[in-house]
């Protein structure tokens, strides 16, 4: 557990130092809803997705910080809107330890006309226990595409921004993640119906380096 929390601390020092000045875009979801299929005791898969139901309204932002800036919000309940916006996270679990484990996957972040934004993800399970767990990980091969319109532009349900970013993709950044499952253990058996918030940070590759030597720290340490 201490390796582990260690490699997060590297982790949030990296970004902090390295990528904070150079952030170009950000994002933040709550009221996600959660699931978990176990594939054995050991792995399974982990998902979250917007929804808008009685249990869950989901509502989230993605924001240029890159001048010249601007912010797609969509708001509570923008499921039920009939436009494409969509927000979709798939991760793996692989317990390594009782309250521990890695995990990876895919994030797609989509815009009311069908634009999405991509990512790998990779990182780490952690939970300090009653029920709370985090999720920590570094995105990797993160792509702003094009989809709808073809009009250079991310489409929130309100505002807009434009994604022609500066440097050149593929971007990396961070990720993180949060739910609280009282009484449910760390992974101990299947769930649904989870609420689950998720933020990440995306920056250009020259100014992001140093993630690439915490995401190599993190292989090791999953092949150790």
């Amino acid at each position: 557990m201490r390796s582990i929390a260690s490699m997060c601390a590297v982790a949030g020092l990296a970004i902090a130092g390295s990528a904070s000045a150079s952030v170009i875009t950000t994002f933040s979801y709550s009221d996600l809803n959660g699931s978990y299929s176990p594939i054995n005791a050991m792995t399974g898969t982990f998902s979250a997705v917007a929804a808008n139901t009685a249990s869950f309204q989901t509502g989230g932002d993605v924001s240029r910080t890159a001048a010249p800036g601007g912010t797609a919000q969509f708001d509570t309940g923008f499921m039920s809107l009939g436009t494409s916006a969509d927000m979709q996270i798939t991760l793996s679990v692989v317990k390594t330890g009782l309250l521990e484990g890695t995990g990876s996957g895919t994030l797609v972040i989509t815009d009311i006309d069908g634009d999405t934004i991509t990512a790998d993800i990779d990182g780490l399970w952690q939970s300090p226990g009653f029920g709370v767990v985090f999720f920590s990980g570094l995105m990797s091969n993160v792509y702003f595409h094009d989809n709808g319109a073809a009009d250079g532009t991310f489409n929130g349900v309100n505002g807009s921004f434009d994604m022609d970013m500066p440097g050149n993709p593929p971007y990396l950044g961070a990720f993180s993640q949060l739910y609280i499952r009282f009484g449910g253990g760390f992974f101990a058996s299947a769930f649904t119906g989870q609420t689950v918030s998720a933020d990440g940070q995306i920056v250009p590759a020259p100014g992001a380096l140093a993630l690439v030597g915490v995401a190599g720290l993190m292989a090791r340490r999953r092949r150790a």
